[in-house]
């Protein structure tokens, strides 16, 4: 389908982007916006939610019925969706910096084109990979540095598309003062040539893909202190002009002016348990890893209500790992007669102060009280909390109470605060105009 004038655009952008296909022939289903909505209606309408949700959702429906809240490309494209296996319902998935070594490059290309298959966009930060020269496998090679794996990272988002719709969406970042910061600025200063060139040649002579480098954006790390170089202002500066990268980010405000506390890490924080930690459920136990391996999407889990403290079920979701080789703390607690017990965790987890409120493992100390999971609303005493090294962490978010069972104690729910590192964000449009 093409279009030469704006009449007629949105129903463009349904059939080409938006709309649910014929298995068989690949032909859009739907044909305008209004048949979406009422997909996504339906699908809202028939989701076994709790009742505490049923009121929001009929709110919801009007909202998006009456053009009020327009929800992002990833949603439009899948929601209720009943043919798609690739359903993604988020679009923006920061991933945190990408390990210094080949296997945490591969594994963070392959991160990448799972979230670009489901309709979502990535960002990565590449300040922790060696600077270009560095020595390599025991001296015996050098590195080639992170300015060289751009083409890689670049050549997964350009040749997978999201959701099959459109090409992915990709936003690389590196601190200011890295040693290959310059190499990073000038990365795509040739790029607007390239595409003026492409663009001249006859188009049995273009090549198939886009430029190199063109299937990202860049963007650097600073703080107040890259003010105090001006040649560095002014390298980038003439860079954005050129070709509309590096940004900026401006990673101290990130913290600065979060509405979290500082202790959270806004930029990083996801706070996580061990694989071998115990997900309590009632159709049986299983570790986190487990869990995560045998790729089941949701599970019925033992939480509680914070408030109260009363035992509930509720149903976990997203089972996940979000952390590789991540700082660790063995916290051992007295479960009274029944001896001790101890969980395994990150320095950022919430547990549940026996009292109300929460704690972070950080601020443990000997003779907290913490919620126990048992349907007698017991606690357990903080006997101590030690480094334990560095494992992969895992996360599930958990219904309504935001709570859920490890091992022998309830603790909040992991993410559940600001974490651009490990969680994702819905994008969605509300026009104003109309409320």
């Amino acid at each position: 389908m093409t279009i030469n004038s704006w009449d007629g655009f949105g129903d463009y952008l349904v059939q080409t982007r938006y709309a649910v296909r014929d298995p068989k022939t690949g032909e859009a289903i739907e044909r305008t916006y209004d048949d979406v909505v009422s997909r996504i209606q339906k699908g809202l309408n028939e989701l076994d939610v709790h009742d505490v949700y049923k009121a929001q959702i009929s709110n919801i429906n009007k909202a998006i019925e009456e053009r009020i809240l327009i929800t992002a490309s990833p949603f439009l494209m899948a929601f209720a969706n009943p043919h798609t296996k690739r359903k993604g319902y988020f679009s923006c998935f920061p991933l945190g910096k990408v390990e210094d070594s080949m296997q945490g490059i591969g594994r963070m290309c392959k991160l990448m084109e799972q979230i670009y298959m489901r309709g979502g966009g990535a960002g990565v930060d590449i300040s922790n990979l060696r600077s270009k020269g560095s020595p390599v496998d025991g001296g015996q090679g050098i590195a080639g540095g992170p300015v060289g794996f751009l083409p890689k990272f670049d050549s997964v988002t350009g040749t997978t598309n999201q959701g099959g719709r459109r090409r992915g969406a990709l936003l690389i970042q590196m601190d200011w003062n890295h040693p290959d910061v310059v190499a990073f600025i000038k990365a795509k200063a040739i790029a607007p040539k390239m595409a003026k060139f492409i663009k001249s040649l006859p188009d049995d002579e273009r090549p198939a893909q886009n430029p190199i480098l063109s299937n990202m954006n860049l963007s650097i790390n600073i703080d107040n202190e890259f003010f105090n170089d001006p040649q560095m202002v002014r390298l980038v500066a003439e860079n954005m002009w050129g070709s509309g990268d590096p940004g900026l980010l401006y990673t101290d405000n990130m913290v600065k002016f979060s509405p979290f506390n500082e202790e959270d890490d806004p930029r990083y924080s996801n706070p996580c348990v061990a694989g071998s930690t115990i997900l309590r459920s009632p159709v049986g136990d299983t570790t986190i890893k487990e869990l995560v391996d045998s790729g089941v999407d949701e599970i019925p889990v033992y939480c509680c209500n914070p408030e109260t403290g009363k035992l509930a079920i509720r149903t976990g979701r997203n089972p996940r790992c979000t952390g590789k080789n991540k700082k660790v703390y063995k916290v051992i607690y007295s479960r009274g007669k029944s001896g001790h017990g101890e969980i395994i965790v990150t320095g950022n987890h919430k547990f549940l102060k026996f009292e109300g409120g929460d704690i972070t493992t950080d601020e443990l100390s000997k003779g907290t009280r913490i919620r126990g999971f048992s349907a007698s609303n017991c606690n357990h005493i903080i006997m101590s909390v030690e480094e334990y090294g560095y494992e992969d962490v895992y996360n599930i978010t958990v219904d309504e109470y935001h709570t859920v069972a490890w091992n022998d104690v309830i603790t909040a729910n992991c993410g559940e605060f600001l974490a651009p590192k490990g969680l994702s964000c819905n994008l969605l449009t509300i026009n104003v105009a109309r409320i």
